[in-house]
C-alpha cells in the first residue's frame, strides 16, 4: 500500500497549496467520467482518500498549534473543539457513507417556508380586513 504522499506524487514536506494543485490535476486525469480506463474509478477513489488524509492531517496540526497559541487568550473556551480536532480520520472513501446535502439543509428550508407562508397569510388577512373597512 502506498503512502498518501506517494499516491499524489508530492514530497512528504509539501505544503497545502502544492498538495491541492497536484490533487486537482490528478482528479482531472483520473475522474471516471473523463477516463475510460477500468481502473480509473479505483485510482480516483485512492487519490481522493490520500488528499483527504493529507489535508486533514495538515488542518489538525494547524488547529492544535492555534490551540496552544490561544490557550491563554480565551479563558472561556470549552475543550470540546480540541477533542473534536483529534478525532480519527477514515481513509476509505465511500459515497454510501456520505449524507446527502438536503438531509442537513431540509429542516432549515422547511422552517423558512413555514415562516414565510404564515407571514404571507397574516398579511393577506390584515389587508382584506383593512380593505373591507373602506
Amino acid at each position: 500500500m502506498l503512502l498518501p504522499h506517494e499516491v499524489l506524487g508530492v514530497s512528504p514536506d509539501a505544503d497545502v497549496v502544492t498538495i491541492k494543485r497536484v490533487f486537482r490535476g490528478l482528479v482531472k486525469e483520473w475522474h471516471p467520467d473523463r477516463n475510460r480506463d477500468p481502473r480509473a474509478s479505483a485510482h480516483f477513489r485512492e487519490v481522493v482518500s490520500a488528499y483527504r488524509h493529507l489535508v486533514t492531517a495538515e488542518r489538525r496540526a494547524g488547529v492544535q498549534d492555534n490551540a496552544r497559541a490561544n490557550a491563554s487568550f480565551d479563558p472561556f473556551s470549552s475543550p470540546s473543539w480540541v477533542a473534536a480536532s483529534a478525532a480519527p480520520v477514515s481513509d476509505d472513501f465511500s459515497w454510501e457513507d456520505r449524507r446527502p446535502v438536503f438531509a442537513t439543509a431540509y429542516p432549515a428550508r422547511l422552517a423558512r417556508i413555514v415562516v414565510v407562508a404564515t407571514l404571507g397569510t397574516l398579511v393577506l388577512f390584515w389587508a382584506s380586513a383593512f380593505l373591507s373597512q373602506l
